[in-house]
């Protein structure tokens, strides 16, 4: 196998595992076997690169989601101070913004930690 068609493979085994798509399904995809899949999961630049491919998914949609996420959360703390709303509704509305607070702040913690493999890396 030539140096551009493994790189050609990979690629493909990439794209189909941060789409999400098992081994199998991956292997199907990029017209390689399941042990040639299980494989590239054992080199350490592969991973990185998956690692850094799905990092980069994450990114595109924790973007799409600020978009709306202002909107949400002034409506959830409406939802929370208004006063003739159930207390069970107030309360479910403070839930939800404490959760997606404590979600915004483990997303940034995977995306420093993302940045810090990658300068590692490069050192």
């Amino acid at each position: 196998m030539t140096n551009s068609s493994r790189l050609r493979n990979e690629e493909a085994v990439l794209d189909a595992l941060a789409q999400g798509m098992t081994y199998a399904q991956a292997a199907d995809t990029a017209g390689v076997v399941v042990s040639t899949v299980a494989r590239y999961m054992q080199d350490p630049d592969f991973t990185f690169r998956l690692r850094l491919r799905n990092s980069t998914t994450a990114n595109t949609v924790r973007m799409m989601l600020t978009a709306r996420c202002v909107e949400a959360t002034e409506r959830l703390h409406s939802e929370m101070n208004n006063q003739q709303n159930a207390a069970s509704i107030r309360v479910r509305a403070a839930h939800a913004l404490l959760t997606t607070a404590l979600q915004w702040r483990d997303a940034d913690i995977d995306e420093r930690l993302t940045s810090l493999e990658e300068l590692a890396r490069q050192h």
